[in-house]
């Protein structure tokens, strides 16, 4: 356990200069974080890499929740996870940090090239990232993050991730094009004299 606490201190010494420690982020715009905005970044991963598979009830969930955590997201990427530390604080609480390695970015801005993703015992996606961790390690995710402010000094991401899929990384192409296009309209009125 000492080893793995001494990776997770050096890990966490690495990227506390670039992203901070435990998820921070330094020159992000952060916005309020809501009870939706919790619902869509509750620092999870799904592994629907199929959305056609699912009956006809929860492809449309599925499809509402991707556009629902693409709208709301202050940035979205495609990432490889290149590690996954536990960490075991002095009260015996686990705890986990993904590191995102940045491919593409799809949508916003990340401040750095990886991202420390930090999942806390009460965190709603906990469950998941504890009980699939080598489902996570070294694959490749769309990456979902909204800024959340948890301290005046400290920002962090809230995250979701869902496996990069040809059909996941073309709706999501889709989805970004569409809400970033600016459609103009003119109006003109005509005279007659």
């Amino acid at each position: 356990m000492n080893n793995l606490r001494i990776k997770a201190i050096f890990i966490c010494l690495n990227f506390a200069s670039v992203a901070g420690c435990g998820g921070a982020a330094q020159n992000v715009t952060v916005s309020e974080f809501t009870g939706e905005h919790a619902k869509y970044f509750e620092n999870g991963v799904d592994f629907i890499s199929d959305p056609d598979a699912l009956d006809e009830r929860w492809s449309e969930e599925w499809q509402r929740d991707l556009e629902n955590r693409t709208d709301l997201s202050d940035f979205v990427g495609i990432a490889n996870i290149t590690t996954l530390v536990a960490d075991q604080s002095p009260e015996r609480q686990t705890s986990y940090r993904l590191v995102a390695s940045i491919i593409r970015a799809m949508q916003g801005e990340s401040p750095t090239e990886e991202l420390s993703l930090a999942v806390a015992g009460d965190d709603a996606g906990y469950p998941v990232v504890e009980s699939n961790q080598q489902r996570i390690l070294n694959r490749r995710f769309a990456v979902f993050i909204k800024w959340y402010r948890k301290s005046k000094n400290e920002v962090v991401a809230r995250w979701h991730l869902s496996p990069a899929s040809e059909k996941l990384i073309g709706r999501l192409e889709g989805l970004v094009s569409r809400k970033h296009s600016t459609k103009k309209y003119v109006h003109v009125v005509v005279h007659k004299d």
